[in-house]
């Protein structure tokens, strides 16, 4: 159960605390985020893309300023308290925001990937970081605790990088030299003899690796427990623990972890030298391609729990897509948006009438955001934390899109 606290931390115009109050009494109680002080609202952003991790949101617009919106973001602005009861283990707090706000820094930033936290690759290639740290992922920082601002990962030395994933234990990054490097939840990334986390989730520390030995990576997706990098020949090759598929090999040896049997690949190994990819990516169970011929790829466990353990096609046609533990979102010619998944009854990709021609999409755990050629982005699923950006932060969920609304003053 997620509870909330509904009032604004800060220094927000007490106008709008007066406005909500007056909400409350006027609406008995029924919706306390019904009420906005519009006035204190800046002027919409236009995206250039938009990247969404576990519970947060973010977008670049076009001169490289990004905006996050959710929970762990980071900002000096004013912000909500969310509450997640975790049972004996007591009530976790964190900051979220139900708006976008700027990430603290001026940074200028190229590309962004969110999964439990947030990073961020600059002009010169610089990585930064910030949201919950969980396995170290942000670097030295204790493990449990939420980076409020950008913060360069110091653990990546003299590295300097041109693409960069995260999932929720392990970070993956490519390097402009074309390496491999991971760091994070070690069963993906040690050589040799794969081993489970001994101290638990989100305590793990392993240092930056170099992933083989090769250096003609250009792209790189991050699962639960495994890896899939894209190189310059179009080529996918994966590495980790495939014990759904998400190996994309039919025969793999197998690894022993906490005394099962499991298959892995303990280097990048090919999935299939007869399709030319253009694209990678995947944050759970399942991972995704798409080819030259615009035909969308995956393998691993996709929806309802069915297994493809070899790439297979699953639609033609296809611009963009993401895809999570639950399922995929794709964006087919015409610009029309397609999920599987939370966002579908029957398992079955099914139409999310997102306005405008949409040309990119991007899920989290239990909520995707589109956007479409107009900059204007649309979010749906779970508003539990405010990752919509619409003004929600409260346990709504559903597929009707819901437009990122205009930032706050501040």
């Amino acid at each position: 159960m997620v509870t909330h606290k509904g009032e604004h931390q800060g220094a927000r115009p007490s106008k709008r605390l007066l406005l909500l109050i007056a909400a409350l009494l006027l609406a008995g109680c029924e919706d306390p985020w019904a009420a906005e002080d519009l006035a204190a609202l800046a002027s919409p952003v236009a995206f250039a893309s938009l990247s969404a991790g576990n519970n947060s949101s973010c977008g670049l617009d076009a001169t490289g300023k990004a905006w996050c919106w959710g929970q762990g973001t980071a900002t000096d602005s004013p912000r909500l308290i969310c509450y997640e009861s975790l049972g004996a283990a007591g009530t976790f707090e964190s900051w979220c925001w139900d708006r976008p706000v700027p990430v603290a820094g001026a940074h200028v930033f190229e590309t962004l990937a969110l999964g439990n936290a947030s990073f961020g690759i600059d002009a010169e290639g610089t990585l930064w970081g910030w949201g919950y740290n969980a396995n170290f992922l942000l670097g030295g920082a204790p493990p449990t605790t939420t980076l409020l601002k950008a913060a360069r990962v110091d653990d990546t030395g003299t590295w300097t990088f041109k693409a960069i994933a995260s999932s929720s234990t392990t970070v993956c990054g490519v390097t402009r030299n074309g390496q491999l490097v991971c760091w994070g939840e070690p069963n993906i990334i040690t050589s040799g003899a794969l081993q489970p986390c001994a101290a638990g989730f989100g305590k793990c520390r392993q240092a930056p690796a170099v992933i083989g030995t090769t250096t003609d990576w250009v792209d790189v997706a991050v699962g639960i427990a495994a890896a899939c990098a894209l190189n310059t020949a179009g080529r996918v090759a994966c590495w980790g623990l495939g014990a759904f598929g998400e190996l994309g090999i039919a025969s793999t040896p197998t690894c022993t972890v906490n005394g099962i049997a499991i298959k892995c690949l303990a280097t990048p190994t090919v999935v299939s030298n007869a399709l030319t990819f253009t694209s990678i990516g995947g944050k759970g169970l399942p991972f995704c391609g798409i080819t030259t011929a615009d035909a969308l790829y995956c393998w691993g466990q996709i929806v309802n729990g069915t297994t493809i353990v070899t790439p297979t096609l699953i639609q033609n046609g296809v611009l963009d897509f993401d895809s999570n533990g639950s399922g995929y979102c794709t964006v087919r010619a015409g610009g029309t948006v397609w999920c599987s998944g939370l966002f579908s009854a029957t398992g079955s990709p099914v139409q999310i009438a997102v306005p405008g021609a949409v040309v990119g999409v991007a899920m989290g755990l239990q909520h995707a955001c589109a956007w479409n050629v107009a900059g204007d982005a649309w979010c749906f699923g779970d508003a539990t934390f405010g990752q919509l950006g619409n003004g929600d932060a409260r346990p709504i969920y559903g597929p009707t899109p819901r437009q990122v609304s205009a930032p706050y003053k501040y």
